[in-house]
């Protein structure tokens, strides 16, 4: 285990940064960001001189309050060394007074800790507003200073972590880890720039408040993380995540921060990085809520079943690669000898892929979409000048009155049908060459790469019956 404090020069001023490493977790903050890193879990194990790194500390925060005390003393217009001498020696013994007080708090709680005492846990202090509370048999290195805190735990259960405003950084090894809060518990949008690691089975509520926050967390389930305002990054790995919260506003929020959350799991149930200019990475079995709120994201997900995917105004990117969107759920069977088909021919897989909500919504804006699905899924661009490139199995493309001027390229084999909503016009086509015409209302579609597409259709509002504007010839499979 290796904790400290560290100098750093900003301009005229000296800010203490706070570092640290515990096992196969790092995490570092300081006014200019947070920096966080999940190493080998192979790494050596933590050592048990926990008493030598509480005295180290000491004798560094001692040596900092000295050289501090030395620049901030109040020194005499007219340079008088006996005012000069006396403010030296008021203003370091209040400086070592406080950090004798917090280090005598820390030296109790790691007393404790050692000592293996029974019990629901102990209180553990790394700043005049901080404390954390963590079972018996745990390991714990801890330093504070006026600027931020730096705090390491190991431990069989972390119940409750609590640390004051400042630029934090925490790292934390447990079976469970819930009640996390980095700002003082408060949701402030000043908060300092926050470094938070977390290895655990299960994580729970952690809140990292303002700040431009950094959070990198490996776990068997996360559920309820809030990194408030700021741009923050997020990096979780773990069988399943849910209630991911990046911005403090609702998802609509326009002047949030520029998040960028990347999850990889068996499950994401529900994501939501509000406004801003959010970079989003997801690969799970399934994805069935992701909020990405206005703004220009990019948007990066892979899985096997998706829905609930909704990116907001603005102009954004999305790529997608899915087997199946959640749209058609309600047709998959659970029985393994009932396997699961659109349908024999185009006109039956276009009517069992139309639906009445959309699995992808990039909401209004210019956006540029890549879809790519084995089975089928229901798209809806909105408002805009959208362009889509579609490829794999059948595509339900949603369209409405005023959703503008759409461009579609299409991969070979896609089949794309034409879903209209109640308030369209009456539509017509025409062809020339490769491009599809679709003109509907004052809006259009206009579809590249016809001939290797294998079919194109309308289906009008309410209507059992569809238009196919273009189809290949279909093979007879029992020829």
């Amino acid at each position: 285990m290796s904790l400290q404090t560290s100098g750093a020069h900003y301009g005229s001023s000296t800010v203490w940064l706070a570092q640290l490493q515990l096992a196969s977790l790092s995490a570092r903050a300081g006014p200019d960001g947070a920096e966080v890193g999940v190493l080998s879990i192979g790494a050596a194990g933590v050592g048990g001189d926990v008493e030598g790194d509480r005295a180290s500390l000491l004798r560094g925060a001692e040596a900092r309050s000295e050289a501090r005390a030395e620049s901030d003393a109040p020194q005499s217009r007219n340079g008088a060394s006996d005012t000069r001498e006396r403010g030296l020696a008021d203003a370091r013994e209040r400086g070592l007074g406080r950090i004798r007080i917090r280090m005598r708090r820390m030296a109790r709680a790691l007393a404790h800790l050692q000592g293996g005492r029974k019990g629901n846990g102990v209180a553990i202090y790394s700043g005049g507003a901080s404390g954390a509370t963590a079972g018996s048999g745990s390991q714990l290195a801890a330093a504070g200073s006026s600027s931020g805190h730096a705090l390491s735990i190991r431990a069989g259960q972390v119940a409750a972590l609590y640390i004051g405003a400042g630029h934090d950084a925490v790292t934390v090894e447990a079976q469970r880890v819930q009640n996390i809060h980095t700002d003082g518990g408060a949701a402030s949008a000043q908060g300092g720039n926050d470094a938070l690691a977390v290895r655990a089975e299960e994580v729970r509520q952690v809140y990292t408040g303002g700040g431009n926050d950094a959070l990198a967390m490996v776990a068997g389930s996360v559920r309820g993380i809030y990194s408030g305002a700021g741009s923050d990054a997020l990096s979780i790995a773990a069988e399943s995540v849910a209630d991911i919260y990046t911005d403090p506003g609702p998802r609509t929020l326009a002047q949030a921060g520029a998040d960028t959350l990347t999850i990889t799991a068996r499950e994401v149930s529900s994501a939501y990085t509000g406004g801003g200019a959010d970079a989003v990475s997801i690969a799970a079995h399934s994805i069935t809520s992701l909020y990405t709120g206005s703004g220009e994201d990019v948007v990066t997900l892979k899985a096997g079943l998706l829905g609930g995917i909704y990116t907001g105004a603005g102009r954004d990117a999305v790529s997608i690669n899915a087997v199946v969107g959640a749209s058609q759920v309600s047709r998959l069977s659970a029985d393994p000898a009932e396997p699961w088909s659109l349908g024999d021919t185009v006109e039956a897989r276009f009517l069992a892929a139309r639906s009445t909500t959309a699995d992808v919504h990039s909401g209004a804006g210019d956006d540029v979409l890549s879809v790519t699905v084995a089975e089928a899924i229901a798209l809806e661009a909105g408002a805009g000048d959208d362009t889509l490139v579609l490829g794999g199995g059948t595509i339900a493309l949603r369209y409405g009155a005023g959703d503008g001027h759409d461009t579609v390229t299409l991969a070979p084999g896609s089949e794309v049908v034409v879903q209209l909503g109640e308030d369209t016009e009456d539509w017509s086509f025409s062809r020339e060459g490769d491009s599809l015409l679709l003109q509907i209302g004052s809006g259009s579609i206009r579809f590249e790469g016809v001939s290797q597409s294998a079919a194109i259709g309308v289906a009008s509002w309410g209507a059992d019956e569809l238009a196919l504007l273009h189809s290949q010839p279909e093979l007879d499979a029992s020829a």
